[in-house]
């Protein structure tokens, strides 16, 4: 489904443009190219398009770009997130660490 109804062009062939390029990039890339195209249209908005609606185009674009962003970021810094997920192999890692200390700690006792 699109992101934005009236460019649905962009999901085409089934996925969203948008998803593709989220699953590219880092959470800190996905903020930035989410920050820098609400910053684009805000710059152009009274450059591009001669029109109101050319003009009304350009602030939902705006407001759409500055949502997103405003999920990312409270998905990415809000109660305790950090940027950056784990891969399965940190996550393996970090248990195989526990399970270790775990053993060392009962031949101590």
């Amino acid at each position: 489904m699109s992101k934005d109804p009236k460019s649905t062009y962009y999901d085409a062939g089934g996925i969203e443009t948008l998803d593709i390029i989220k699953a590219k990039l880092t959470p800190e890339q996905w903020e930035g190219y989410l920050l820098g195209n609400a910053l684009k249209y805000s710059c152009r908005i009274n450059f591009k398009g001669k029109t109101a609606e050319d003009r009304i185009r350009d602030t939902e674009k705006i407001a759409n770009y500055t949502r997103f962003f405003l999920t990312a970021y409270e998905e990415n810094h809000l109660h305790g997130n950090t940027l950056r997920k784990k891969t399965e192999l940190e996550k393996f890692n970090e248990k195989l660490e526990t399970n270790r200390n775990q053993g060392c700690n009962m031949q101590q006792e």
